[in-house]
């Protein structure tokens, strides 16, 4: 049975990586990565465990297999992924409501990823 939950405990973390690695742009054909996706961003465990102590993601568990994700990254997180730098910088730079975007609390949706099978 599926369950939407957040990732709690280096099992869960451990298994985000591998279904990431299964996905990366390197590790897929071409055909692949155009008719499903792909990710981008390699994580190391050290990196996840840094986000989620900020903010846990959500996952999506069928029994106690990890089969999706969606990482979520907040504004602390802009060091942790060099790639992402300058998205962060961009968003820095915009307003809303009339205000510098970096003057809100606000949390950047990463990497979503779902298991070929589901």
């Amino acid at each position: 049975m599926l369950k939407a939950t957040l990732a709690s405990g280096k099992n869960d973390l451990q298994q985000i990586l591998t279904l990431q690695k299964q996905n990366l742009i390197r590790n897929i054909s071409k055909e692949e990565m155009q008719s499903q996706g792909f990710v981008t961003v390699d994580h190391s465990i050290e990196m996840l465990e840094k986000m989620h102590q900020l903010a846990p993601s959500v996952i999506i568990k069928d029994d106690d297999k990890v089969v999706a994700y969606a990482l979520t990254m907040l504004c602390e997180c802009k060091d942790l992924v060099p790639e992402l730098e300058s998205m962060f910088d961009r968003l820095d730079s915009m307003q809303w409501k009339g205000k510098p975007l970096n003057n809100y609390s606000y949390y950047v949706m990463g990497q979503i990823c779902i298991d070929k099978q589901y």
